[in-house]
């Protein structure tokens, strides 16, 4: 994750201006990760971040997708979609998953599908745009396909895992969860090459 916040800092005037939100996403990424790290997961503190992370990532990621996409009325979906979104996220995180674990992740389940949604759209409206050659030197395209790749699995991981700790099947649960670790580190290294690769021009 340092190594992605190093890569936008120092790439960010170089690529398309969209990508300057990442700089305040990874930075709060950066930030729950060392909370994580030096308090324990059920301080306050660490909770309270945790809980807010979510509907940011989404914010952010969406604000993203929205500035990409040409299509009108998928643009008008993911800015409807960002208030609801946030809406759930905050009921979910401190009203539903205090009272039962089981719901910790379900703003990800949420979530995951959407990003899934915008990403597809994007890879779709690139498809159409450019020719192979081009995709390959465009950031656009590394970011949708690393997001598509990571909240598919998601979708997977955090839903089968919560519903394995939920029936005490702790050994399921976190082999299941150490499957996201894994996404994540394959997220990052897609993000390094969106924020590193060689933007050819047409």
């Amino acid at each position: 994750m340092s190594s992605c916040f190093v890569a936008i800092i120092i790439r960010h005037k170089k690529l398309p201006k969209p990508f300057e939100l990442f700089i305040p996403l990874l930075t709060l990424s950066l930030a729950v990760e060392l909370i994580r790290f030096f308090l324990d997961e059920n301080n306050s503190i660490s909770s309270f971040f945790f809980s807010i992370y979510t509907p940011f990532e989404y914010s952010i990621l969406s604000s993203f997708y929205f500035c990409v996409i040409k299509n009108i009325k998928v643009r008008y979906s993911i800015l409807i979609s960002i208030p609801i979104f946030i809406a759930i996220s905050v009921y979910i995180q401190f009203f539903i998953q205090t009272q039962n674990f089981f719901y910790k992740y379900l703003d990800v389940l949420v979530q995951s599908p959407l990003i899934c949604l915008w990403s597809l759209c994007v890879l779709f409206q690139i498809s159409v745009d450019e020719s192979e050659m081009y995709i390959k030197g465009n950031p656009v395209f590394w970011m949708a396909f690393g997001n598509l790749i990571f909240f598919s699995g998601s979708l997977f991981s955090y839903g089968f895992g919560s519903y394995f700790l939920n029936l005490k099947h702790k050994d399921f649960s976190d082999a299941i969860f150490f499957f996201a670790k894994i996404l994540n580190l394959i997220l990052y290294v897609f993000y390094i090459i969106s924020f590193t690769c060689s933007i050819r021009r047409k």
